[in-house]
């Protein structure tokens, strides 16, 4: 039996400061702190969120335009869209599929960076 092709970076492969930013999300305030926009999420969305973060900057990669310097709102453009939708396609995903992993994307950097532009992963 062949071992699967990997299509996402685990986390410990993310650029150091999405994973700052991530941790920062789902972090619990403490006495003087605030909880982070995803830290009311469960287990389990927290993982499916990262997961399908993971596969974007992942298809940053295989299309050579992860630059992991840039804020991660900064990375969605039309055609870093276009070159997603593109890998996603490729793999065979199915429709709902293709949306779930678009949704997860947004959420993510909708939690990373409150008050990112928004408008090209909602439209």
């Amino acid at each position: 039996m062949s071992k699967a092709t990997r299509t996402a970076l685990s986390f410990d492969q993310w650029p150091d400061n999405d994973k700052e930013l991530w941790r920062a999300a789902c972090a619990s305030g403490g006495l003087f702190d605030r909880d982070g926009p995803a830290s009311h999420w469960s287990e389990k969305t927290q993982l499916q969120v990262q997961k399908g973060y993971g596969k974007w900057l992942w298809a940053l990669q295989q299309h050579g335009i992860l630059t992991p310097t840039l804020p991660p709102s900064q990375r969605v453009t039309e055609q870093s869209l276009r070159n997603y939708h593109y890998t996603l396609t490729s793999q065979r995903l199915s429709s709902v599929t293709l949306v779930s992993r678009m949704t997860d994307l947004m959420e993510a950097i909708r939690v990373m960076e409150q008050g990112a532009d928004l408008t090209l992963l909602r439209q």
